[in-house]
């Protein structure tokens, strides 16, 4: 006679194992952690991460041992048929890209864990498509640190045109309002704003419709006691989705936090006092001194999260990936902004009435100084040139928005990268270097007198060093034991653009380079500008000698 009549997989992490009453079976149920008895449901709850314990039960007949071998490929294998939607303008998944769709489409709550230029945003985008279009969802709330809000909007673009309507919330509270009551299929917000008035009207979206939760860098919600992480899990959406390249940074703790945000802490670790105590070993203040079981929770986290480091992937990809990473300045900011974009522009008219040879010089010093600003504002009271003199009473900012997301970057992402650094500005180079200063870095202008040694020095160090360089010190320069490289400021030039990157994609370079691009996302602004410069001149070139 069967003992197991019949199994269901729940979102929590639970499976529904309804059972006749067995003395034998009951007790070895009861040795699976965290298995309890639900009383309505006359069944046994069993964490889904317990199915390979069961497989080991000699009171199972044959078709019982099957039908717990199918729930476990049904959790584990991405063989599975789901519609991969088509991308615009040419683009291909990489097969890992397609397994990873697959495998966050089994689950109603999943991490999705990719090195950085892996694709993260791409294949979560995929994911909600096809929510939306098989009307799983209704709406989908995309959650991102507020620099990347305009990142998402690009790749949506680039990926998805008009096929997915999205809305980004942006400005003072009443305009948001406005955003928020637009009909759209994505609403892309940042986390800062789940502790603003914003949040009742997304306790509404997730009561009122079918919503798909996407969290970028989910570990911004790893600290429990933050309100946001708060008000973060009072939201019940019907699906949810972390994106991150590690979710572990500092503490064990913050795991727990994130998979219990997806609503699976109970079932997979049990509170979190059972979490310290099989986990954590602390000393008599409560400190952990030391952590245990690791592999049990390896074992665990297999059934919730798709992970791939660039390593893992190296034969699908190609030699090189570029990424732009758009960064949106403060409001603060954007006010000093103003006023240097008005005296670029009443250079800029001038060309008209006496030509481009005549104001050149003009032009291209405040377009020096707007990128400065953008780069760091501070650059701008530590010139001494005529033009930045002019302006040093307007630059009253604080913020450093840009320099910011370059330290979350090599925090986090790139925390255990070795990683080339290029900026067009030396004292930027300096400001960089002082900000990192406790890690192995090293800093290549044109004053250094001991190139060779700093070069040979960098590529022999094994640790995850940071290399820090001006177009002027990079000349003829061989960097190819990185595979990171951050373009902090992209040159006027393409042809430099692609000397920086020939620093490390060249002969001897044994992996995928990775570039970041890091422009500030705003039409007016002069980075955005020479995105598009850079960009027309390629297509020139393409064009004309390619």
């Amino acid at each position: 006679m069967a003992l197991i009549n019949r199994m269901r997989l729940r979102a929590d992490g639970y499976i529904e194992v309804y059972s006749r009453f067995d003395d034998r079976f009951i007790s070895l149920v009861k040795g699976i952690d965290n298995t309890r008895w639900d009383r309505n449901l006359r069944a046994w709850l069993v964490p889904m991460f317990g199915l390979e314990d069961m497989l080991t039960w000699d009171i199972l007949n044959d078709k019982e041992r099957d039908a717990i071998k199918m729930m476990i490929d049904k959790i584990l294998s991405t063989d599975i048929d789901i519609n991969v939607p088509a991308l615009n303008n040419g683009f291909k998944y990489y097969p890992y890209q397609v397994e990873a769709l697959k495998f966050i489409s089994k689950l109603p709550n999943s991490i999705l864990s990719l090195d950085m230029g892996l694709g993260k945003t791409l294949i979560s985008l995929a994911h909600a498509y096809n929510l939306l279009n098989s009307d799983k969802v209704d709406k989908v709330l995309i959650y991102c640190p507020a620099t990347l809000k305009w990142n998402w909007a690009g790749e949506i673009d680039k990926f998805f045109g008009n096929r997915m309507s999205y809305v980004v919330i942006d400005g003072h509270f009443n305009k948001r309002k406005e955003l928020w009551n637009e009909d759209t299929d994505i609403y892309i917000t940042n986390y800062d704003l789940l502790i603003r008035n914003d949040y009742e009207v997304m306790e509404m979206i997730t009561k009122d419709y079918k919503v798909l939760i996407i969290a970028d860098e989910v570990t911004r919600i790893k600290n429990w006691k933050a309100k946001r992480t708060v008000n973060m899990k009072k939201l019940r959406p019907f699906y949810r989705l972390g994106l991150t390249g590690l979710p572990l940074e500092n503490h064990l703790s913050e795991l727990y936090n994130i998979v219990d945000w997806l609503g699976m802490s109970r079932s997979m670790f049990g509170y979190y006092s059972q979490f310290r105590q099989k986990y954590m070993i602390t000393d008599e203040y409560g400190n952990v001194v030391e952590y245990i079981n690791l592999s049990d929770i390896n074992r665990k986290i297999k059934y919730v999260m798709y992970r791939k480091k660039k390593e893992d992937v190296l034969p699908d990809l190609p030699g090189k990936i570029i990424n732009n990473y758009y960064i949106e300045l403060t409001e603060s900011e954007l006010a000093d902004y103003h006023f240097i974009e008005d005296m670029l522009n009443s250079v800029l008219a001038k060309i008209d009435e006496f030509g481009i040879k005549k104001v050149y010089n003009e032009v291209l010093a405040w377009m020096t100084l707007s990128r400065m600003f953008c780069d760091y504002p501070e650059l701008i009271r530590m010139s001494d040139s005529e033009s930045a003199n002019k302006i040093k009473p307007y630059v009253r900012t604080t913020k450093h928005t840009k320099l910011s997301e370059l330290m979350n970057l090599l925090n986090n992402e790139l925390e255990d990268r070795k990683v080339v650094i290029f900026t067009q500005f030396s004292r930027m180079a300096d400001v960089i270097y002082d900000m990192i200063k406790d890690r192995h870095v090293y800093l290549l202008s044109g004053k250094v007198k001991n190139r060779q040694d700093v070069i040979d020095t960098f590529n022999n160090d094994d640790s995850n060093a940071i290399f820090i360089s001006t177009d002027a010190g990079a000349y003829g320069v061989n960097l190819q034991s990185a595979s990171y490289m951050i373009n902090y400021d992209l040159p006027f030039n393409p042809a430099v653009l692609e000397q920086r990157i020939a620093r490390l994609h060249r002969i001897g370079q044994k992996e995928v380079v990775n570039v970041v691009n890091m422009i500030v996302k705003h039409e007016e602004l002069v980075e955005k500008r020479v995105e598009e410069i850079l960009g027309n001149k390629y297509k020139m070139i393409q064009e004309v000698i390619e």
